[in-house]
């Protein structure tokens, strides 16, 4: 789980861990699920990093189809997280890609002074 949750931290290991968790979906939850927390720690750990309609989209639909038993209330908090996580992109995305472009323009012209 530990792996799962590192690996998903990384924008090229979270497809992975993703991908990983959906196709073995049947093996995971044989072996962490009915009565579990774990497998709500797997579902959070590799949905955490999620940020975008699409993500949510994905997310919703797999589980759609799966009984997750104990894991239904995390799936909850990572839908509600991957939600927050779009508002956050939506209300604040263009202020900090500004921002960053205002500091990276005077470091430069900074740095050609000298």
């Amino acid at each position: 789980m530990t792996v799962l949750k590192e690996v998903s931290k990384n924008p090229g290991g979270r497809v992975s861990a993703w991908r990983m968790v959906r196709q073995h979906w049947p093996q995971i939850s044989h072996l962490f699920g009915h009565g579990s927390f774990t497998i709500g720690a797997i579902i959070k750990a590799v949905t955490s990093p999620f940020t975008s309609a699409f993500d949510l989209g994905e997310v919703e639909s797999f589980f759609a189809g799966v009984d997750i038993g104990p894991g239904e209330r995390a799936l909850a908090q990572a839908l509600e997280t991957i939600r927050l996580h779009i508002q956050w992109h939506q209300h604040n995305l263009d202020d900090v890609t500004n921002w960053l472009d205002k500091q990276l323009s005077e470091y430069f012209r900074k740095t050609q002074n000298f």
